[in-house]
């Protein structure tokens, strides 16, 4: 929800598990609109026969001002989604996967969603928040969609945020946050990060652990099941070049192991959605040239670094200017 534009990527929990039980069977890709009026779409694509289908769309001002470009995920019937509107609002929406129903909430006013996480209760998630200051404040929140409502899990501690949303993952049991921050906001200073592990349970423990020195840019992360399993990181060098690393915890601080090269990585801010099969999707948004242009869909494993371009949608859905992707059932 941190992308920069006026028209308009974790595991996810369901049931026992915090995780949403998405497989690399089907995705939901949301389809914006640069028309006021305009009609914006929730598809379901089917990743084996390369087709899709809607399930939800809505037509109104509301959506045609807005941007569907960051975090989404789907819990049990139900879509969620972070919208904005630079620099006026943001909320969260929500579309009935059985029904059709698409609903957009507003936020408090100078807040901004960045990541999103199903809980036990399908009316209620969790999402990263921010509000606009100087500095910026960044909390964990669980947030009741019918109310509209927000109830504090944890503050995060202040850190330079990059204006990107995939340095936020969630582990695949739901119980804690991953959050790691760049050294700096001047891309050519970045050099190294901060990880905070928030516990995202009754305990609300906040840790801190140091990246080597050295490292690059922090880009994305992916979390294990729990928060003291290995993890991946994803770097840039440069604007251009971006890597998968494995990275294990020794004290407070981090161990980089083997990195694979990564340049489809390079897809813009959202949070890379990653499935209950170890699969992870990377889709560059196509805001600079519009409605129909190219957006090459790549399905990659991020232990591994090995992936694969499987299509460009463009070339299946009819004037795509595609945002979020949430892995499907």
């Amino acid at each position: 929800a941190s992308q920069i534009g006026t028209m308009i990527f974790a595991f996810l929990l369901i049931a026992s598990s915090m995780a949403s039980k998405g497989s690399s069977k089907t995705l939901y890709l949301f389809n914006n609109t640069q028309t006021v009026p305009g009609t914006s779409s929730v598809l379901l694509y089917d990743l084996d026969k390369a087709t899709y289908s809607t399930v939800a769309k809505i037509d109104s001002v509301t959506s045609a001002m807005t941007a569907v470009l960051s975090a989404s995920v789907v819990c049990g019937d139900s879509y969620y989604a972070a919208w904005t509107n630079v620099p006026a609002s943001a909320g969260i929406l929500r579309a009935s996967l059985s029904t059709g129903e698409m609903v957009y909430n507003t936020g408090v006013s100078g807040s901004n969603y960045h990541q999103i996480a199903c809980t036990e209760n399908e009316d209620t998630i969790m999402v990263v928040k921010s509000m606009a200051g100087t500095p910026a404040t960044f909390s964990l929140q669980k947030y009741n969609f019918p109310d509209n409502s927000e109830v504090e899990i944890a503050s995060l501690p202040f850190s330079s945020f990059p204006g990107r949303d995939n340095i936020f993952g969630f582990t695949s049991d739901g119980k804690s946050l991953f959050a790691h921050f760049p050294n700096s906001i001047d891309p050519t200073k970045m050099t190294t990060g901060t990880l905070y592990v928030v516990d995202t349970t009754a305990n609300q423990t906040i840790q801190k652990f140091d990246y080597p020195k050295r490292v690059g840019e922090v880009y994305d992360v992916y979390p294990g099941k729990s928060s003291s399993d290995d993890f991946v990181a994803s770097f840039k060098s440069s604007f251009t070049k971006a890597h998968l690393c494995q990275m294990s915890f020794q004290g407070s601080t981090l161990k980089k192991g083997a990195c694979e090269k990564a340049g489809y990585l390079n897809a813009g801010s959202a949070p890379k959605p990653v499935c209950s099969d170890g699969q992870a999707y990377a889709m560059p948004h196509n805001i600079g040239t519009g409605p129909g242009s190219t957006q090459p869909l790549t399905q990659f494993d991020p232990q591994t670094g090995k992936y694969t371009t499987l299509v460009d949608l463009s070339s299946v859905i009819p004037l795509n200017f595609l945002g979020s992707v949430a892995c499907g059932y």
